[in-house]
């Protein structure tokens, strides 16, 4: 099963590949490895879990992709797979993997691309041509954090991170990468206007998922009016590390497990409102 990819779908891309995040923002270094691992499985499989119940009373499976690393997150994958939930993997990596993924991604930091110099967008095209004869999906996320160096050419970090923007997904298409769906980071609307409009020249497809920065509720009017003035989006990544208060508040039992999951799923819950309803702006406009 793979997620729908239609752009009048609402997606959720659940992102549970960061454990060293969550390492750093959550546990102390006085912990043994094995045991901070085991308390992040845990934590994985509780966001699995609440996912798979979600799916069993008010969203499609269809409408979920679970995004795993290949080791701390095993369990939590297989899981989602005997529930005919979409899975991917992180191919930065580069390990082998012995679970049979729907969808391998890509992290692409932009300012790596130096002008002049190809040689990772031909890297790029062999993966992205490797995953493909292997049957999987491809997503690709962009990372675009301007230099100083960037700044002072170009004035204005948003001017910038446009320009760039610009530039790799234009160099992109010239390589004829294609991904299925692109993943990009929740900034302003006039950026994630111009990525749409890039991604989507010459009358192409894809999916473009926005990466959520935070579960706080607080801020679901702002992203309602952002998404809804965005043509093409048509999805979010919710990252594992974005609840790093809550998990924080479960360890030292601030919260009971119930409290926990039930937390969780309401933040999934909102956050496809959220987009449901954005895109009905969007139809009003």
């Amino acid at each position: 099963m793979t997620m729908s990819e239609q752009q009048n779908v609402n997606n959720i891309l659940i992102d549970i590949s960061n454990p060293l995040k969550i390492k750093n923002k959550v546990f102390n270094n006085l912990q043994q490895d094995s045991i901070i691992n085991k308390k992040i499985s845990d934590f994985y499989n509780i966001i699995t879990q609440s996912i798979i119940d979600i799916t069993k009373t008010s969203i499609s499976k269809e409408n979920f992709v679970i995004l795993g690393d290949d080791h701390i997150s095993e369990s939590s994958i297989l899981r989602a797979k005997s529930n005919e939930i979409a899975t991917g993997i992180n191919q930065n990596n580069g390990k082998p993997s012995n679970i049979e993924y729907e969808y391998k991604t890509i992290i692409l930091d932009v300012s790596k691309i130096i002008d002049k110099s190809y040689k990772p967008l031909y890297d790029l095209k062999l993966v992205c041509d490797q995953i493909r004869q292997d049957g999987n999906k491809f997503i690709l996320e962009l990372v675009i954090k301007p230099s100083k160096k960037d700044i002072d050419s170009y004035g204005k970090d948003n001017e910038v991170e446009k320009i760039m923007l610009v530039n790799i997904v234009e160099n992109l298409h010239n390589f004829s990468i294609n991904p299925d769906i692109w993943i990009i980071e929740n900034k302003d609307s006039d950026f994630i206007s111009t990525a749409s409009a890039m991604i989507h020249l010459d009358d192409r497809k894809n999916s473009i998922l926005l990466r959520k920065s935070s579960s706080d509720a607080d801020k679901i009017d702002a992203n309602n009016e952002i998404f809804g003035k965005s043509y093409g989006i048509n999805g979010l990544v919710i990252s594992d590390y974005i609840y790093e208060k809550i998990l924080r508040d479960y360890i030292n039992e601030k919260i009971s497990k119930k409290d926990f999951i039930n937390t969780i799923s309401i933040d999934i819950l909102n956050a496809y409102k959220n987009l449901e309803n954005a895109n009905k702006i969007y139809e009003l406009l």
